[in-house]
């Protein structure tokens, strides 16, 4: 089993848990852009499938800050 099909499942247990006031936020990190868009169509198709509000978002490394002191 996938880990999106897992994430999508909880998140459906947590929609009735909650009487459906419950949204889903997906972030996913890439750091190549080459398998982005395939990967992207992928796991579009699977969350327009479940019922539960969800929003995905795709953001290279790059947009991410990272605010460790080394």
């Amino acid at each position: 089993m996938m880990a999106l099909d897992r994430l999508l499942y909880n998140a459906l247990v947590a929609d009735f848990f909650f009487e459906a006031k419950f949204k889903l936020i997906i972030v996913v990190v890439y750091y190549d852009d080459n398998e982005r868009k395939r990967i992207e169509r992928s796991w579009r198709r699977k969350i327009a499938s479940c019922p539960v509000e969800t929003e995905l978002r795709f953001m290279s490394n790059k947009e991410v800050i990272n605010n460790q002191v080394s």
